[in-house]
């Protein structure tokens, strides 16, 4: 999604559409539970890959950090279309996260199809129905934006 969603214009292969399952959409460290200042400096630092200190979590100087690792920051009315998969009970990706990604989308009007998996967790492992549904419509979307392009 990040490669996609931040450099449509500079891949080397034509971006038709997106389509990911359990893919986080954002950094933002309250949303992963890092909810005082040292476990989001830690969670931040870790996600991004140089030192992020409390003070800078404190004065907000980690939000372009954050933005810059977060495809929900890329989203804007030029976003490929995208399918999404989210696990309900996922225990690695927080579930809350999708929520940043189709409000992006809805507020950019970018074509998605969101499937939830209402019995898994990370692995999508548990809804033998929502695969199927998920597969379906990546066919769909295959159709729909390479067979005439």
């Amino acid at each position: 999604m990040l490669y996609a969603y931040r450099n449509p214009n500079k891949s080397p292969i034509p971006i038709k559409f997106v389509f990911q399952m359990s893919g986080p959409a954002t950094f933002i460290p309250e949303l992963w539970g890092s909810t005082d200042t040292e476990s989001a400096a830690d969670f931040v630092t870790m996600m991004y890959g140089e030192t992020v200190t409390s003070e800078m979590i404190e004065n907000g100087k980690t939000s372009k950090l954050i933005n810059e690792i977060s495809p929900a920051a890329y989203v804007n009315k030029t976003t490929v279309p995208t399918i999404i998969a989210y696990g309900s009970k996922d225990k690695v990706v927080p579930t809350g996260l999708k929520e940043q990604l189709i409000q992006a989308f809805n507020e950019y009007d970018v074509t998605y199809k969101f499937i939830e998996f209402p019995n898994s967790g990370h692995t999508m492992a548990l809804d033998k129905d929502k695969t199927q549904a998920y597969f379906e419509a990546v066919e769909e979307y295959l159709k729909l934006y390479f067979e005439n392009n």
